[in-house]
């Protein structure tokens, strides 16, 4: 039984190989394309200005939540998501 279920895991595992993941945060899919998301991309730019003006990425986490600056999911920041954006950053291709 057990391995008819691994099997049945193994299965469903590669049919949702073939959906798309999701997109990093300032980015969405545009007819295949990944293109940079307008609402999100506020934000990218907003979280830049604070970093470059010398906050930590913890106090930026704790402004954007004060503020109740919307995650893509609606939940709270967090620092080391903050992190993570600033050093990736949004590129554009022009």
């Amino acid at each position: 039984i057990f391995k008819v279920m691994k099997t049945l895991k193994r299965k469903r595992r590669s049919s949702q190989k073939a959906r798309k993941t999701n997109p990093p945060f300032g980015y969405s899919w545009l007819s295949g394309k990944l293109v940079i998301n307008p609402v999100e991309y506020k934000t990218i730019l907003l979280i830049r200005d604070l970093h470059e003006s010398g906050m930590p990425p913890y106090q930026i986490e704790k402004y954007l939540n004060e503020q109740k600056v919307p995650t893509r999911n609606g939940g709270k920041w967090f620092a080391r998501i903050i992190t993570n954006i600033i050093e990736k950053g949004v590129q554009v291709e022009i």
